[in-house]
């Protein structure tokens, strides 16, 4: 997970997020949330699958689908 959990469950941005998202691939993740507002990101990273949520209960619903 790459962002930050609000008090009302929502995931909030971070800087650095295409930095962020290139390092966990480099580590060895193979799929990295974000919050939604970084779509671009999910939409150029051929290293991992990025996953864009808006909630802490959508990325639960996500997890759950797996």
């Amino acid at each position: 997970f790459l962002g930050e959990g609000g008090l009302s469950g929502e995931v909030r941005s971070v800087a650095q997020i295409e930095r962020r998202v290139s390092e966990a691939a480099h580590l060895g993740f193979r799929t990295c949330m974000v919050p939604r507002s970084y779509r671009k990101v999910a939409e150029c990273s051929a290293e991992s699958q990025v996953i864009p949520v808006r909630s802490l209960g959508e990325a639960l619903r996500v997890l759950q689908g797996r």
